[in-house]
């Protein structure tokens, strides 16, 4: 169950304690129904009694046809007559107020008059409720009437792409694969019964692979047409019109339909109409308009959008394949233009449409065939045609070559000795030394990979053309975001974009590289939250349009959460990362997930599915120093596990250096300040204090380690502060508790319950462990926090509770853990001790 949902129905119980109505909002398919049951089932299983009414049984046309089951049980004894409407209306709300009875509705807007009537005065009698309907103007005036004075409201609002993404993989039984997950966020817009019922339509063709589920083609069901059913009926002939062709060409320019027609379907919301282009927001409407299309309108539709976008260069690439789409003759040449145009946007199989119907066996044709074969990970294939085009007459398409044979073996195939071999070999063949250059660019990363030391690229004079500033960009900014300054490497990066934006001839990917490498800055630059923001805002980006970027971003994300302490969400996004990278990685990271999910699976404890993928982790992947980190952090846990802790800083300390050494210098560092805090010495404190220069996060290390190794317990506390602001928040947690020891060994109480209280606040507000302590303390929950900050700021419990949607009893019981839990007597303590989560701690 997702939190948010969670959190509503512990609101929800709470008011219906305090013996309040609620309305509970939200529009078809967003879990009204769902939401009512699991309600049904926590307040019975409180001990109360709660009946559940379904507008529905208002179709019957009978009156009161819902609350017959109720009438029968309170009103009617056995033998006698039914009881009439008035005596129903006089007798119902007190019999069901004086049992002290919860009544549910669900899809009150679908009751009869007579029902609505009886809702009402169910709630003026006391009866505490909860009504679902879609929205306000659902609800009968009778109820209308009271809403402002006597009932709470409550909206249901749609999941968000991961409580999509964790629905799937409950019902599906595991992670959906990246195309698959893009298809599910984008169709089901955030709506549970979209989520069934799409998993539903392509059960027939769902298949479990190593990239995750795959779904498979979605099939247009009666079920998904009904969805959207409500969104189709009433429209106009021209706004269905406008609909097909955009439903076949995907957008179009914002002047290409007939203003009413676009205007109707904007106010329905079925496409989005900006200054330049309107394009459909639902690909669901898109799916089941285009299942209902026959063959000859699809072509004469086809047709008919191609003429719309003749003479508009912009728009060449889409009407070369709708021309072609519509069985028009369409010459070679423009279909390979836009084959390599569809191939740049990222658009495979697309591009592989096009050269399929031009029918060439150019030198271009393989290259571009090739390419967008590697893509789709087909690598024997896309070996054949990239090897072919190597040999082209044109050094230009010989460059373009040698880079996607690196990107083909150093990544789809994990093979990067080979990637430096065949990279090697194209660029022997090139005289001109700025072409030779963008391969020897692309060598060093291929020699990083393979764990091989990188050779100085030479230098071209005044290279001025946008392409080499790319390529120049990215070596410098991936080799400064690993090894050198980070503020060097945000520069290298904003120089490189501003040079990707001038040019479309750039190597694939360099903008996600080089945003990687500002992720890699800003983290070592000391802004984790600043850098975790900008990684999941592209996460979601290409959750939503299945960008080959997105097992880059969760792997990302996933080790900023390791080092964070956060190993929950660390688990959830290594495991997509594996998924979404066995799909498309254009990066080589396929291996150091795998290891990374398995050092995060050591952390929690969980070693069967560490030795399950440890057998994925040759040794020819631990050739590169990221595998080697997380496989080192697996052995160091196992030697924690025996209470061998100078073996594990050993272990992890090793590491370490040779990240150091092989040029990813912060990437060690990290692994260094994991070594001392296993087995704090002093000579790793001065491995440390020598690396503190490397980064603003090496030098707030260095301190922490410095403090401890000194028994400074000021400087200790004020590390604290320094790891919580770098958001470092499981090491600021395992520094607060040391802090507390120092206290309670100088027999400083006081000191030492402020410690701990700091700990268990830090804990509770990131949900970080304090790695390496073994036992943490108890946790505050996210109701306890929320309790908890609420009355430090002196509110009463009964403003708490109508702020937290819960009764006064819940919040006084929360705060009875709360004392207990913090250390303190009452509430006169809480400011000071809530106070400790914001500001500095003392010594």
């Amino acid at each position: 169950m997702p939190p948010d949902t969670r959190d509503l129905l512990h609101r929800l119980h709470g008011l219906l304690l305090e013996r309040r109505s609620v309305v509970l909002l939200g529009r078809p398919g967003l879990g009204r129904t769902s939401v009512l049951r699991e309600l049904e089932r926590l307040i019975g299983t409180a001990g109360a009694t709660v009946h559940m009414v379904r507008g529905t049984d208002g179709d019957s046309g009978v009156a009161l046809a819902p609350f017959a089951p109720l009438v029968e049980s309170y009103l009617r004894e056995p033998g006698t007559a039914l009881p009439s409407v008035l005596e129903i209306y006089s007798a119902l709300p007190a019999a069901l107020a004086e049992a002290g009875a919860v009544v549910l509705v669900d899809d009150l807007d679908l009751v009869e008059k007579a029902s609505s009537v009886l809702v009402a005065q169910l709630a003026r009698a006391g009866v505490p409720l909860v009504v679902a309907v879609p929205d306000e103007q659902s609800l009968p005036r009778s109820i209308r009437d009271d809403l402002a004075g006597t009932w709470a409201r409550e909206q249901l609002h749609p999941l968000g792409p991961d409580d999509v993404l964790a629905m799937a993989a409950h019902l599906a039984g595991d992670e959906l694969s990246a195309t698959s997950a893009a298809l599910l966020v984008t169709h089901a817009m955030g709506v549970p019964r979209r989520v069934v019922e799409i998993l539903r339509a392509c059960s027939a063709t769902t298949t479990h692979t190593v990239s995750g589920v795959d779904l498979g083609p979605l099939a247009v069901t009666p079920a998904l047409q009904q969805l959207v059913a409500d969104d189709l009926a009433g429209l106009s002939d021209p706004a269905a019109h406008a609909l097909s062709l955009l439903v076949l060409s995907g957008r179009l320019p914002a002047d290409a339909l007939p203003a009413p027609a676009a205007e109707e379907l904007a106010d329905r919301g079925l496409v989005a109409w900006s200054d330049t282009q309107v394009e459909l927001t639902d690909p669901l409407v898109d799916d089941v308009v285009s299942a209902g299309l026959a063959p000859p309108a699809r072509a004469r539709l086809n047709g008919e959008a191609a003429d719309l976008l003749q003479g508009r260069e912009e728009w060449q690439g889409l009407a070369t394949l709708l021309t072609a789409r519509a069985g028009r003759e369409v010459d070679a040449p423009s279909l390979v233009a836009a084959a390599e145009r569809a191939l740049a946007a990222h658009r495979y199989d697309e591009s592989l449409e096009l050269l399929e119907r031009s029918g060439e066996d150019s030198a271009l044709h393989r290259l571009l065939r090739g390419s967008a074969l590697s893509a789709t990970e087909l690598p024997e294939e896309a070996a054949t045609a990239l090897d072919e085009a190597a040999a082209a007459d044109d050094p230009a398409l010989r460059v373009r070559a040698g880079q996607q044979l690196g990107l083909l073996h150093a990544v789809r195939r994990s093979d990067p000795a080979t990637a430096v071999e065949r990279v090697r070999e194209v660029a022997a063949t090139l005289e001109e030394p700025a072409l030779r250059r963008l391969l020897e660019i692309d060598l060093v990363k291929w020699r990083l990979m393979a764990g091989l030391d990188p050779v100085p690229v030479p230098g071209v004079p005044d290279p001025r053309d946008d392409v080499g500033q790319v390529n120049a960009a990215l070596i410098d900014a991936m080799v400064a975001s690993l090894d050198g300054d980070p503020s060097a490497a945000q520069a290298h990066v904003d120089a490189g974009l501003a040079a990707t934006a001038r040019t479309d001839a750039g190597p694939a990917f360099a903008a996600d590289l080089l945003r990687l490498s500002s992720y890699l800055a800003r983290c070592f630059d000391g802004h984790l939250a600043e850098a975790e923001e900008m990684a999941l805002g592209h996460r979601d980006l290409a959750a939503r349009t299945a960008h080959p970027s997105l097992g880059m971003w969760e792997y990302a994300t996933a080790e900023l959460a390791l080092h964070s302490g956060r190993y929950a969400r660390a688990a959830v996004l290594s495991a997509r990362a594996v998924r979404h990278l066995a799909w498309q990685d254009f990066t080589g990271l396929r291996p150091a997930a795998t290891a990374l999910r398995a050092a995060v699976a050591a952390r929690q404890g969980r070693w069967a599915l560490v030795d399950e993928l440890q057998e994925q982790v040759t040794d020819a992947h631990r050739a590169d120093i990221k595998v080697e980190l997380h496989v080192a952090r697996i052995e160091a846990e196992r030697r924690l596990r025996v209470e061998d802790a100078a073996g594990a800083a050993e272990v992890l300390a090793r590491a370490g250096r040779r990240a150091v050494e092989q040029s990813h210098r912060h990437l060690g560092v990290m692994a260094i300040d994991e070594a001392f805090v296993t087995c704090p010495a002093a000579a790793a404190a001065d491995e440390l204090a020598a690396l503190a220069p490397s980064s603003i996060l090496a030098g707030v290390l260095a301190r922490r380690a410095r403090a401890l190794v000194d028994h400074d317990v000021v400087a200790l506390s004020a590390a604290v502060d320094e790891l919580t602001g770098v958001g470092l928040s499981g090491r600021a947690a395992h520094a607060a508790a040391l802090v507390g020891l120092a206290h309670a060994d100088r027999g400083q109480h006081e000191a030492a319950r402020r410690a701990q209280r700091r700990q268990v606040l830090l804990l509770a507000s990131t949900e970080a462990s304090p790695w390496p302590l073994r036992s943490g303390p108890v946790i505050l929950s996210d109701r306890e926090l929320e309790v908890a900050r609420l009355a430090a700021r002196r509110l009463r419990s009964r403003e708490i509770a109508e702020a937290c949607g819960i009764s006064v009893r819940t919040v006084d019981n929360h705060l009875a853990r709360i004392y207990r839990k913090l250390g303190i007597t009452g509430r006169d303590d809480l400011p000071d001790a809530m106070a400790d989560l914001d500001r500095p701690a003392s010594g």
